[in-house]
């Protein structure tokens, strides 16, 4: 995608359906794929199978009972690598609209310089939802990759969350405003 720019990014995106990390991927160049990794509630990970295959891929786990400022350091050694981090900020999955954005995405981007690039999910609550047990193979998914968004100086954590959060609004109203016509 070419709104994925070359140095370490936070790919931020909207959250429908339990495959959104999947679209996002099918839709990354192999360079910008195979340098990314997910941040990823621990609970969803439970069987030992899924977290042996969590460690073994790029997917970084918290539990979000603990201490974030751990998870935080995880994603910060990532990023400083020039590795891309994926970050659902909803926090859970939403079949309509956002829910309000958690700001670990923004201390990330603010406090280590690196760009924000949005991304649209639109149509995965289709294919996909809450305990679907097989994916609807022919439901429409959209998935958009928005300019990169960099921190200024005058961001604050909050600012820079808003104007992301803004951003993917936005388009998912655009999305919905389509789909009722």
């Amino acid at each position: 995608e070419k709104n994925i720019p070359n140095e370490a990014c936070i790919i931020v995106a909207n959250h429908q359906s339990s495959l959104d990390g999947l679209f996002i991927m099918s839709k990354m160049r192999h360079r910008a794929y195979k340098n990314t990794y997910f941040f990823a509630k621990e609970k969803h990970w439970k069987s030992k199978l899924m977290k042996f295959m969590a460690r073994k891929n790029t997917v970084i786990l918290m539990d979000i009972n603990k201490d974030l400022k751990e998870a935080l350091q995880k994603l910060s050694h990532i990023l400083k690598e020039g590795k891309n981090v994926i970050i659902f900020p909803e926090g859970t999955r939403s079949k309509h609209g956002l829910q309000e954005f958690k700001e670990t995405f923004a201390i990330l981007s603010k406090t280590l310089d690196i760009p924000v690039v949005p991304v649209v999910i639109h149509g995965s609550n289709r294919a996909a939802y809450r305990r679907v047990k097989f994916p609807r193979y022919f439901a429409p998914v959209r998935v958009e990759f928005l300019p990169p968004v960099f921190p200024s100086e005058n961001d604050t954590f909050q600012s820079l969350k808003s104007k992301v959060e803004q951003l993917i609004s936005d388009k998912v109203q655009v999305y919905n405003q389509k789909k009722k016509q």
